[in-house]
């Protein structure tokens, strides 16, 4: 793929915008296909080389804003659909957005109309807000950017007329709704593109917070750990996700697992269409709203530490008009003192963060019924050895959590002769937000596992494994390696497969069990 391809680009915008799955899978091959255009290409390429020294640089950029080239819908389609997974990208928008809060400084309050606002501008909030504000910012930066929302809150309280360019700017270094007054620009004409980002910046940010209590609590949270890990959460709800596919439901449980899975039983899994799944730890609802689109009948509990991530869940899931999802702050650890019990029960990602992730997990099994069956996800030491390496150095530096201490030790890690060499840690798409580089590279509590800790689990907790959730090209390879597996299920040989292919479980180890009851 080298030249511009049109009808490919559409077909790629198509699959952000509907979407046809999470934008995120798409993200990287859409990055691809935008660098196919040559146009775009020179203006990277000039950007990066050029604006941090010369007038020049800033004249291109402001030449940018403006002129549609080849690929401009797609980088709009880009900018509004989820953190851009790529460094040079990255580098253009930092630079795009410091030349734009150049211009929005030099713009006099006066009450007289100001120049149009290019949309570029628009899509370019909308991105820093969907990565949380992760790209780094100069001194210069922080103190302009400071006195520019200043400025916006003085035109407020003397109720003057406030320029869309100051508005939009501030909107790429700060969220609109944590500026006293802004919900009255909601109520204001604007451009299309100005809609889009107060709708994004305030007006759903406000519809999060009035839905916080109307969110049970099943539980007390107070312990330590869980204290230090919804205290992370509530700062940075991960992950911040725009789009679904509005697919229905259209499997039955038993089926799809009948299907997938050779060694699962049905047995004492009865009522198919009534079963009841917890997900422990859901965040920001992806996971929870997913599960619900994909299987009928099943009536979903999902429980988190965080109410941020937890309204975020809730709007996101009226949003898409499901019915079938309970939300709940809970510690997954207090669970048993609900007095309920369930058919499956999904926890992927969340165990690990525990100060004891095998008591976690025996804290769900506890839950689980006797044919239950279980999702899990738990981190492979192995997998992520460049994550290991760099939360050392963090560690090592004394480095803070805060969104200025990951933007800055982001740069530093950009900035290293030989930054290739961490991996993983920097070409992971979770380094490119900063809810996501914080759970990656800055978490609180993270333990690690291999396939020998989780096996001898099973067999002291009565589980059966049923299988991987993972690509079927790795089963496939797997099964080449190991041809006396026809079930894919020996942990012991995944064990060795995975030490042969160190980086197999890259994301999670992720994978089914069931309890033998279901043998029986």
């Amino acid at each position: 793929m080298q030249t511009w391809d049109q009808s490919l680009a559409e077909l790629v915008i198509a699959a952000l915008l509907e979407p046809w799955c999470r934008p995120a899978n798409v993200m990287p091959f859409a990055c691809r296909v935008l660098r196919t255009d040559k146009e775009f290409v020179q203006y990277l390429k000039v950007s990066i080389e050029n604006t941090s020294q010369s007038k020049y640089g800033a004249d291109y950029l402001s030449s940018i804003s403006k002129k549609e080239f080849p690929s401009s819908s797609l980088l709009r389609a880009i900018l509004s659909s989820s953190p851009i997974p790529d460094v040079e990208i990255e580098m253009f928008l930092t630079s795009l957005r410091r030349n734009f809060l150049n211009l929005a400084m030099s713009v006099i309050l006066n009450g007289s109309e100001t120049e149009e606002l290019d949309s570029m501008y628009c899509y370019l909030a909308q991105q820093c807000f969907i990565n949380d504000y992760i790209y780094f910012q100069t001194l210069e930066e922080i103190n302009y950017s400071q006195q520019l929302r200043n400025k916006l809150r003085l035109a407020f309280e003397n109720k003057q007329l406030v320029p869309p360019i100051w508005m939009i700017a501030i909107a790429c270094y700060f969220p609109l709704y944590t500026i006293t007054n802004t919900k009255i620009l909601t109520q204001q004409k604007w451009s299309d593109d100005v809609l889009r980002v107060l709708k994004q910046q305030i007006q759903e940010p406000s519809e999060e917070f009035d839905l916080r209590a109307a969110i049970p609590k099943l539980t007390n949270i107070d312990s330590q750990a869980s204290l230090a890990v919804q205290k992370q959460y509530e700062e940075n709800p991960y992950p911040r996700w725009i789009r679904l596919p509005k697919s229905s439901n259209s499997k039955l449980l038993i089926s799809y697992f009948q299907t997938r899975f050779p060694l699962f039983r049905s047995s004492g899994l009865q009522h198919d269409r009534s079963l009841e799944m917890l997900i422990a730890g859901c965040g920001t609802g992806q996971h929870s709203i997913s599960t619900s689109q994909l299987f009928k009948g099943v009536e979903i509990l999902a429980v988190d530490l965080s109410m941020a991530s937890l309204a975020y869940a809730k709007r996101k899931t009226a949003e898409l008009d499901i019915q079938s999802i309970n939300y709940a702050q809970a510690d997954l650890l207090k669970l048993a003192s609900i007095g309920r019990t369930f058919d499956v029960i999904e926890s992927v990602g969340v165990l690990h963060h525990l100060e004891n992730p095998l008591e976690g997990w025996k804290t769900l099994l506890s839950l689980l019924r006797p044919s239950g069956l279980m999702r899990l996800g738990f981190y492979s030491e192995l997998a992520r050895r460049d994550i290991v390496r760099v939360r050392k150095l963090i560690s090592d530096e004394g480095v803070d959590s805060t969104t200025q201490a990951i933007r800055d030790y982001r740069k530093k890690l950009l900035t290293f002769d030989k930054f290739q060499e961490f991996g993983y840690a920097i070409y992971s798409s979770d380094f490119f937000s900063t809810s996501s580089c914080r759970d990656l590279l800055f978490h609180v509590e993270e333990h690690r596992m291999n396939l020998i800790i989780i096996e001898e689990f099973l067999q002291k907790n009565n589980l059966n494994f049923l299988g991987f959730d993972i690509d079927n090209y790795v089963i496939q390879s797997y099964k080449k390696r190991f041809p006396n597996d026809l079930s894919a299920t020996n942990l012991e040989q995944w064990h060795i497969y995975e030490q042969e292919n160190p980086d197999t479980f890259i994301g999670m180890y992720q994978f089914y069990v069931q309890r033998k009851n279901a043998y029986q």
